[in-house]
């Protein structure tokens, strides 16, 4: 693949996973909120999120160098979809709680290999 598709491609489907990540975030903090009882819970669950994604990303980059970047990313947005349907089916803050986590590793497991994607194009 020309190394032009390639970043058009890796654009688009960055764009459709953050773009699918933005649209929940006013959202959830309101229904962690609901679900607790508590502003403080609600930010500490999604505090929570950015710490897995924080120690996740290096051992997910060296997985995507073992066995490929597709792989990863693949894995990382079948992890998002799981995350969503946890989050639609979460009742109490444990629910809450797994789908956020799941986003967590969602986010460690795309995210690195689709900035690999980016520099390896930008370098020709």
């Amino acid at each position: 693949m020309l190394p032009e598709k390639r970043l058009v491609l890796a654009s688009l489907m960055l764009f459709i996973y953050g773009f699918g990540q933005s649209m929940l975030m006013p959202i959830l903090p309101l229904y962690a909120n609901i679900l607790t009882g508590s502003a403080a819970w609600a930010v500490f669950i999604f505090a929570f999120r950015d710490f897995i994604q924080i120690f996740l990303r290096i051992p997910s980059g060296s997985l995507s160098d073992r066995i490929g970047r597709k792989p990863v990313m693949l894995i990382g947005a079948g992890c998002f979809t799981l995350a969503q349907l946890l989050y639609f089916f979460s009742s109490n803050i444990l629910y809450l709680s797994s789908a956020v986590a799941v986003e967590g590793l969602s986010m460690a497991l795309f995210n690195p290999p689709s900035q690999s994607i980016f520099r390896n194009s930008a370098q020709g």
